[in-house]
């Protein structure tokens, strides 16, 4: 059907909607004194208007013209998406919703697409494409309200929703990516022998791949109390660059390859006191190294956390680890942190944290206790559409039994280290409520056996959740 051919079946119907004209298209008034043919960008906004106002009598009629003229006219798809999502049927409503969306041109309109078949998504329980076009439709807010309230629907799934899913990705280019010596030569302090080292004990340079899949499904929720089963698949790998496969030619980079899975339970209790957290967890790991098999353990868990003031938060966590190696070997480990996080006046928050830790294991040389501290400053407002933050620290590892060979090193190994790390999301860039992160990050360790002297350049790009 021509638009000629529309606009003359509809002309019939002019007198009737000339009220609805009025109010809905503010046209004024003497203009409708006479019955004239509607435009087709006229019928489109009246249907879809209709629609939205429940006035099913006007919307359906124009909704079958507007696709009958043309069936990917993205006014008449969505009027008939929330058509059928006012009579109850979901799944036609939710189709429609997307086709409208996809050949809509207006990004108000893809909007609104975005948002019916959000709706119409979690009318019959999809959880995955419900929490999808909701961040679509976050992207695609005509105004900050609009999008505020979106996150507020997001935020509201999410309390209802028993599922939670996380999804956490990165690739960097590094200088270090085995860890590996900034000399080729191995001195031990107080030890009058110089070794010399491998290639592949050197530092290597390529690219680090990672990627994290977390998911937690509740089990129970009362008043104050909630329990999860959790869940994660953790990935590695890495690429050497060409210098280094030249350099280390009988390096395989399977060597560096690492995969961790978890599987776990989670329990969370909210005190009396507003903000007052106390969680325990119990978890199962399987860890794989240069793909093989290394160890199994199982970790449990407390952490409390609790507001100091209004704008300082404590949180404090320890964790109990006990590990078969495939060897047929055990060991365990401790580990405690404890951090600060204190919210300025200006929005922007400075965050302080220490974590110690108790390794033992079955070579007895790599026995270790370790030390590490950590400051970070977030701003709370965005540069130019870009949310900045940065963080400075220090570690220390002490191995008491370290040796290399027949060589027992004096007084054990001691590893020193600093870093710095800025991160950089860019919030402009935008696509289903994720933005692209970048983290820039320089470490550098200096021991009393010089192998383990290292130096590190990173710079991982990554993508961050915006809500």
């Amino acid at each position: 059907m021509s638009r000629f051919a529309l606009a003359r079946r509809l002309k019939g119907l002019a007198r009737s909607l000339s009220l609805a004209l009025g109010c809905l298209l503010a046209t004024p008034a003497a203009t409708l004194a006479e019955p004239r043919p509607l435009t087709l960008e006229e019928v489109q906004v009246l249907a879809f208007r209709s629609a939205m106002a429940g006035d099913v009598q006007l919307a359906a009629p124009l909704a079958a013209m507007l696709l009958e003229n043309d069936p990917t006219d993205e006014y008449g798809l969505l009027t008939m998406s929330a058509l059928y999502l006012g009579a109850g049927d979901e799944s036609q409503s939710y189709q429609n919703a997307r086709r409208a969306f996809r050949h809509a041109d207006d990004p108000e309109l893809k909007f609104h697409a975005a948002r019916l078949s959000a709706i119409s998504a979690m009318a019959n329980d999809r959880t995955i494409p419900t929490q999808f076009w909701l961040r679509r439709a976050g992207d695609l807010a005509p105004s900050e309200e609009h999008r505020a309230r979106v996150e507020q629907n997001y935020r509201i799934f999410q309390a209802q929703n028993p599922w939670r899913w996380r999804f956490d990705t990165s690739i960097e280019p590094s200088s270090n990516v085995n860890g590996g010596s900034e000399t080729p030569y191995n001195i031990i302090d107080d030890v009058p022998l110089i070794g010399i080292l491998s290639p592949d004990a050197q530092a290597l340079s390529g690219w680090i791949g990672q990627a994290r899949l977390s998911f937690a499904y509740r089990l129970r929720r009362e008043e104050r109390s909630q329990t999860d089963v959790t869940g994660s698949v953790y990935v590695k790998r890495v690429r050497l660059s060409s210098a280094s496969r030249d350099a280390a030619p009988g390096f395989s980079e399977s060597n560096l390859s690492e995969e961790e899975f978890t599987a776990g339970l989670r329990h969370t209790i909210a005190l009396e006191e507003p903000g007052r957290i106390l969680q325990f967890g119990g978890k199962v790991t399987h860890y794989r190294q240069a793909n093989e098999a290394a160890f199994n353990a199982f970790t449990a868990s407390a952490t409390y956390v609790t507001p100091l003031t209004p704008r300082l938060r404590f949180t404090g966590h320890l964790e109990l680890e006990a590990r078969d190696y495939e060897t047929g070997d055990s060991g365990d480990a401790g580990r405690a942190s404890v951090g600060l996080s204190y919210e300025l006046n200006n929005g922007d928050r400075l965050s302080g944290s220490l974590f110690v830790s108790d390794t033992t294991s079955p070579i007895f040389f790599l026995d270790n206790q370790a030390a590490y501290g950590k400051l970070t400053y977030t701003l709370g407002k965005p540069i130019k559409d870009v949310r900045v933050s940065a963080s400075i620290g220090a570690s220390y590892t002490d191995y008491p039994n370290y040796a290399l060979g027949f060589i027992v090193v004096p007084g054990g190994r001691q590893d020193e280290g600093l870093f710095a790390d800025l991160d950089l999301t860019f919030e402009a860039v935008e696509y289903a409520g994720f933005s692209p992160r970048v983290r820039i990050r320089h470490q550098r360790t200096e021991s009393n056996v010089s192998r383990f002297d290292t130096s590190e350049w990173a710079v991982s790009v990554g993508i961050q959740s915006n809500f």
